[in-house]
């Protein structure tokens, strides 16, 4: 009997649908990079520290390290491909800039500058080719919410009357540049810090803003949505499942108030407590194309095969951002000290 029943456990034990295989790849920069990107198979940028851009058109074999003269200071923590060499960058901090160019980075446009001492920039996100919106730290009673409707070339910001209201001190996360997302041409979701964690959604293309509660906040500063991605629900194509992750940079061993996830668009979220990614994580995506979603941290990597329900540890190795390729085939892990991993899929039947 008892070899019968261990048979029969082999037997239907279920191996998960692919086999992750994770690859170093060499930079040769010691930056922190806080944004990846793949435009396709081939083509990656990522940005950083030291005003630094790198770009590989190899799927990363080989990278080209730039930077824009005279900004050498700037921390790019954002960045919005349009094609192999057509790129948006942004700088965070004061003075707050953003950079396209059209050429692979031979020459850049200068199309955004905010000197407020207070403006703080926490990431960016295009619902079209035409059609951005980013958003920064709350500047006295409003968040900071500007848009270009010319695909990068001019922005402005939202009139201080129709700014979403802030509440005290509240702030984003410039971890990875994915607390903004676009969910379609006209909807986007912006996660919010401390102090409660506050998850923004727009219907209008950034223009006007309702208020939800992600739950990963609880009033400490290092806590609430680092990162969010959104996929269609496979059991309802009409839905869209969102993740947020979270955590705390100070402690990112804690496990607690890591992920909350979402099955409409980000208005209602929940907790999710067993099962969970193992630790403070910055960034988060699901797989193009397939069933696997990934979130990363610094102290590692976690993969969930059911849409973020359930996760499992992958790598011990830390990460800041990830970007898959639009086909899915590979995703990028960029970290600090100019570290980028590839990471491939094999379908295990």
């Amino acid at each position: 009997m008892l070899l019968t029943a261990a048979i029969s456990s082999c037997k239907y034990e279920q191996k998960d649908p692919y086999k992750l295989i994770k690859r170093p790849l060499q930079t040769n920069t010691q930056i922190s990079i806080r944004s990846i990107q793949a435009f396709d198979d081939s083509t990656i940028w990522a940005t950083g520290n030291g005003g630094t851009i790198l770009k590989s058109f190899d799927a990363g074999e080989s990278w080209d390290v730039m930077t824009i003269p005279g900004h050498e200071s700037s921390d790019f923590r954002d960045l919005q491909l349009f094609g192999k060499k057509k790129a948006i960058v942004m700088s965070i901090g004061s003075p707050a800039k953003i950079f396209r160019t059209k050429n692979g980075g031979k020459s850049w446009w200068l199309t955004y500058f905010n000197e407020d001492p207070d403006i703080f920039l926490d990431g960016m996100t295009f619902l079209n080719d035409e059609i951005g919106v980013a958003f920064g730290d709350a500047i006295g009673a409003g968040i900071p919410i500007i848009r270009t409707i010319n695909g990068g070339n001019s922005w402005e910001m939202l009139d201080e009357m129709d700014l979403p209201r802030a509440l005290p001190k509240e702030g984003g996360f410039a971890a990875s540049g994915t607390s903004i997302r676009s969910l379609n041409d006209s909807t986007v979701v912006i996660g919010m810090g401390y102090p409660r964690g506050r998850v923004l959604r727009s219907t209008d293309r950034g223009l006007t803003w309702e208020f939800y509660l992600s739950h990963l906040g609880n009033n400490e500063n290092s806590r609430g949505v680092y990162s969010m991605a959104f996929k269609k629900n496979s059991n309802e194509s009409k839905t869209m499942i969102g993740l947020a992750v979270g955590g705390s940079w100070e402690e990112p061993d804690n496990h607690n108030l890591i992920l909350s996830r979402s099955e409409n668009e980000g208005k209602d979220w929940t907790i999710i407590a067993e099962n969970a990614p193992k630790g403070y994580r910055s960034a988060v995506d699901f797989a193009p194309d397939k069933n696997l979603a990934i979130c990363t941290g610094s102290n590692g990597v976690d993969i969930s095969f059911d849409e973020g329900l359930t996760w499992k540890n992958f790598s011990k190795d830390g990460f800041n951002a990830i970007g898959f390729t639009p086909s899915g085939k590979y995703a990028y892990l960029a970290g600090n000290n100019g570290k980028i991993s590839r990471v491939t899929f094999l379908e295990q039947k």
